[in-house]
Order: structure tokens, then C-alpha cells, then sequence
């Protein structure tokens, strides 16, 4: 993968996974993953067998202290071993449609209520599918988690991450938006799981201006994970 940004500067970029079961080779893959110009790095919503350590745990506090300072995004994600069973049956209808979803809200609200978010105000985190139900449970976050003893509303932490337009429905959309601001969404179509043609036929029924519009599909990410502009083909093959 990173040979393939290396060979289409600007057209084409990467994440990278690290062994976050071993905190410190975690951190050690996560420089060597920026070095060689990948944009951060992929975190599951759990780790381990059957989700035993979580993303929260305190032995990860050095790999999030790192991932900031080097300014790497990290793009959490559901992992498939949480909920599974909770949601069996119906040939995967159950899990598919909520319990990807609860596993991808409770990791990423473990960064929040952790106060990993607190202690460490320039992480960049990314959140796939909309971020999960929180947005829409927001104010269920801030009348309920006083025991995390957080300085700022819950809220406030979530409002810092960015997230994807990855939502078949315009008015989930159109909230998702709304609810982290233009300027922290980019455009995602979740393929192969969903399709572009899909996704931008309901990105096309929000009825943004063309300004947030292009935000959304292009400076956003241009901006956050310090993208290259892309070089003509010509000069690329010389790179």
C-alpha cells in the first residue's frame, strides 16, 4: 500500500493496521507506518480474542499519546466479535443492521468517558458509518455519563472526531452533517458493502450549497490528512 502512494502521489493513499495487543510494537508500527506516508491507522473497536481488551485500556495510553504528536488519524471501525452472538439468527440481519453498530458506538464512547479524548485534545480519530447511534444519542450521552467526571460534555468530545457519509438514508445523513459540521465529515460509499452510485445518489438529495458540497467530497480530506495535490502521470512515473 505503500508503494502505491509512493507510485500515485496525491491520487491514492493508506492506512495501516498495528499489534495493538503489544502497546509498544503498536507504537513502533504506527512511525513506521507515517514514514513511509501512510495517513494513520486503522483501530478496532476491540482487541484481542472475542474483544477481551479494549481500546480504552490503559496500556494503549502511549500508542494514543504518539498518534497524536504525529498528528496520524486513527480510523476505528466495527471488529465482529462483540456482538455476534447477542444478534444471532436471521442470517446476519440482526447483526449486520445493529450490532456492527453498538460495537462501533462503545469503542468509539470509550474514548470520550476514558478521558483519552481529554488528555490528548489534538487526536484525530475518524468514526466510520455516521458514528454509529451516538449522534443521534448525543443528549443521552451528556444527561448520563457524570460519573466519567469529564471537564466538558461528552458531547463536546464527540463533536471533535470526523466521521463519513456512510448512511443509506438522506435524513440520517443530513443529521450526521449537521450534528459534527460540514468541516469534520468526508465522502464514503463503505464499497463493497454499499455502492458509489447509491451513496451519491443520496448525498445528492441533502441539498447542500456546491461549496460544502466539495468539502465533503474533496478539501475535507485534503485538509485533515494533509494530502499531496496529484501529480500528472508523467511526472508521477519519475517519483
Amino acid at each position: 500500500m505503500a508503494s502505491a502512494v509512493a507510485r500515485y502521489p496525491g491520487k491514492v493513499w493508506a492506512s495501516a493496521v498495528a499489534p495493538l495487543q503489544d502497546p509498544k510494537r503498536a507504537v513502533d508500527e504506527l512511525e513506521r507506518a507515517m514514514k513511509m506516508g501512510l495517513v494513520g491507522v486503522n483501530v478496532p473497536g476491540s482487541i484481542g480474542p472475542r474483544g477481551k481488551t479494549h481500546i480504552d485500556d490503559p496500556s494503549l495510553e502511549p500508542f494514543y499519546d504518539r498518534a497524536e504528536k504525529l498528528g496520524a488519524m486513527l480510523f476505528l471501525h466495527p471488529t465482529d466479535v462483540v456482538f455476534p452472538e447477542m444478534c444471532d439468527g436471521k442470517d446476519g440481519a440482526l447483526y449486520n443492521a445493529l450490532g456492527k453498530i453498538l460495537d462501533l458506538s462503545l469503542a468509539i464512547y470509550r474514548l470520550v468517558v476514558s478521558g483519552i479524548m481529554e488528555r490528548h485534545p489534538d487526536l484525530k480519530v475518524y468514526v466510520s458509518h455516521t458514528g454509529g447511534a451516538l449522534p443521534y444519542q448525543s443528549g443521552r450521552m451528556d444527561k448520563n455519563s457524570k460519573a466519567a467526571n469529564l471537564p466538558g460534555s461528552p458531547s463536546e468530545y464527540l463533536k471533535r472526531m470526523y466521521t463519513d457519509t456512510v448512511q443509506p438514508h438522506a435524513l440520517g445523513m443530513k443529521f450526521t452533517i449537521d450534528y459534527y459540521g460540514v468541516d469534520h465529515v468526508m465522502y464514503g460509499d463503505d464499497y463493497p458493502c454499499w455502492n458509489p452510485e447509491s451513496a451519491l445518489e443520496i448525498f445528492g438529495q441533502i441539498g447542500l450549497s456546491e461549496a460544502d458540497q466539495r468539502k465533503i467530497l474533496c478539501d475535507n480530506a485534503r485538509q485533515v490528512l494533509n494530502l499531496r495535490e496529484p501529480v500528472p502521470a508523467k511526472q508521477a512515473a519519475t517519483v
